[in-house]
């Protein structure tokens, strides 16, 4: 089995609401970082390796918000 590094997802939201979602993809295997800033994006990243990231866009994210997020996902 892989190395839980390589099982990290990012998952970046506004809302609480996909906690279902969060507990199926555990369940998956995954080590699942539930960030809602581009600080804690930042933060996170500077001391943890993620495999995935997903971004939801339909939470609530200004067009400068999301535009925020581009230096933690290049």
């Amino acid at each position: 089995m892989k190395s839980q590094a390589c099982r990290t997802l990012v998952f970046v939201s506004r809302t609480s609401g996909q906690q279902q979602l969060h507990d199926m993809l555990r369940q998956s295997g995954w080590n699942v970082a539930v960030l809602g800033t581009a600080q804690q994006v930042k933060r996170y990243l500077s001391k943890a390796q993620a495999t995935v990231g997903v971004f939801d866009f339909a939470s609530g994210f200004s067009a400068a918000e999301v535009a925020s997020f581009k230096s933690s996902f290049i």
